[in-house]
């Protein structure tokens, strides 16, 4: 939960900079007359403050993050049957099917 929240703000804290930066090359545009640039940048400072002003964190527990891997991968360890998840150890077995290491 504390990764989450570090991570939420510092996103927020960079979304509220980007929007900072639009703003200042919209004013900047404007004043030189050049107002499709001005329009733009004004348009994508109000995007990414409106973005920013509805950022909420999401909770994904390490269970649902496994299941997810797990289903979304697809490999099955054919010594043991269980799922081989992103980061696991494997290689192929004598039958070239995906194995793994432990099993072996």
């Amino acid at each position: 939960m504390e990764l989450l929240n570090r991570i939420t703000r510092r996103q927020r804290t960079l979304r509220l900079a980007a929007a900072a930066t639009l703003t200042a090359v919209a004013v900047q545009s404007l004043r030189n007359g050049k107002r499709l640039r001005g329009l733009l940048a004004a348009g994508g400072a109000l995007a990414v403050g409106a973005s920013t002003a509805t950022l909420e964190p999401t909770e994904l527990s390490v269970d649902e993050a496994v299941d997810v891997a797990a289903e979304s991968d697809g490999l099955q360890c054919s010594v043991c049957e269980g799922a081989i998840v992103p980061g696991q150890s494997r290689r192929p077995n004598a039958e070239n099917k995906p194995a793994h290491e432990a099993c072996l």
